[in-house]
C-alpha cells in the first residue's frame, strides 16, 4: 500500500566519458577528398563570419562614434545656449542700470534749479523789505538831530495867579464868576450863547462859550496854545 512494497527500478549509470571512433572513410589511411572540400567550406565560412564580425564591429564602432559626436554636439549646443542667455540677460540688466543712473542726475539738477530760484526770490524780497527800514531809521535819526532840547532862554509861560476853584458860581454853569470874566461869558447865564450847551461844558471841550463862531477857544483868542518841542504835547491856558 502507498507504494512501500514495490521495488524501485535502478536507472542505468551513464559514463561521463564519450568514446570517439575513426570514421570508416579514413579506414586504411584513406584520404577522402570530400573532407577537404568540407574543410575549405568550413574555413571559408569562418572567414565570412569573421569578415561579417569585423564589418559589424566596424559599423558598431562608427555608430558609437556618431552617438558620441551627437552627444558632444548636444552638449556644445546646450553650453552655447546657456552662454547666450547669460550674455543677453547681462546686457539687458546693465542697460536697465544705466537708464536708472541717467535719470537720477536729471532729477537732482531740477531740484537744484528750483532751490536756487527760491533762494534768489527770498533774498530779493528780504532786500526789498530791509531797504525801507534803513531809510526810515535814517529819517528818524535826521529828525532827532534836527530837534533841539529846550533852553532857559525860551519864553516862560505865565499862568493866572488867582485861585479860581474856590470862588463863587452864581449860575451853576461849572465856571466860577472869575473864570467867566476870563472867558468873557455872562456870570448870571447858564448858557451864554444859547446853543443848548452850558458854558462849563463848552470850555472843557475847548469850544467858544460866547458865540457860534469861531467855534474853538484858540481861534477866538480866549486861550493861548503851548507845544512842547521835545514831547510834542499841547497846553491851553487863558489869556490874562
Amino acid at each position: 500500500m502507498f507504494g512501500f512494497g514495490k521495488k524501485q527500478k535502478q536507472k542505468p549509470i551513464k559514463n561521463s566519458e564519450s568514446i570517439h571512433t575513426i570514421p570508416e572513410e579514413f579506414y586504411g589511411a584513406k584520404d577522402p577528398e570530400i573532407h577537404y572540400g568540407q574543410a575549405e567550406k568550413i574555413k571559408s565560412a569562418k572567414k565570412v563570419s569573421k569578415i561579417r564580425e569585423q564589418k559589424f564591429s566596424g559599423k558598431t564602432s562608427k555608430i558609437n562614434v556618431l552617438v558620441q559626436n551627437k552627444k558632444l554636439r548636444y552638449i556644445g549646443i546646450g553650453v552655447l545656449s546657456i552662454i547666450g542667455v547669460a550674455v543677453i540677460s547681462w546686457y539687458y540688466i546693465d542697460q536697465a542700470k544705466r537708464d536708472r543712473v541717467v535719470i537720477l542726475p536729471d532729477v537732482q539738477e531740477i531740484t537744484e534749479e528750483i532751490v536756487e530760484d527760491v533762494v534768489e526770490e527770498i533774498s530779493e524780497e528780504v532786500v526789498v523789505v530791509v531797504e525801507p527800514e534803513e531809510e526810515i531809521v535814517e529819517e528818524m535819526q535826521e529828525e532827532e538831530v534836527a530837534v533841539t532840547a529846550p533852553t532857559l532862554d525860551e519864553k516862560i509861560l505865565e499862568f493866572p495867579k488867582l485861585i479860581l476853584v474856590d470862588t463863587a458860581d452864581i449860575d451853576n454853569d461849572a465856571l466860577t464868576d472869575l473864570e467867566e470874566e476870563l472867558f468873557n461869558t455872562d456870570s448870571g447865564a447858564f448858557d451864554t450863547d444859547g446853543d443848548g450847551y452850558y458854558d462849563g461844558e463848552e470850555v472843557n471841550n475847548l469850544y467858544n462859550p460866547t458865540g457860534l463862531a469861531p467855534m474853538r477857544l484858540v481861534d477866538a483868542g480866549l486861550v493861548q496854545e503851548y507845544v512842547n518841542p521835545t514831547w510834542q504835547y499841547r497846553v491851553y491856558y487863558p489869556v490874562p
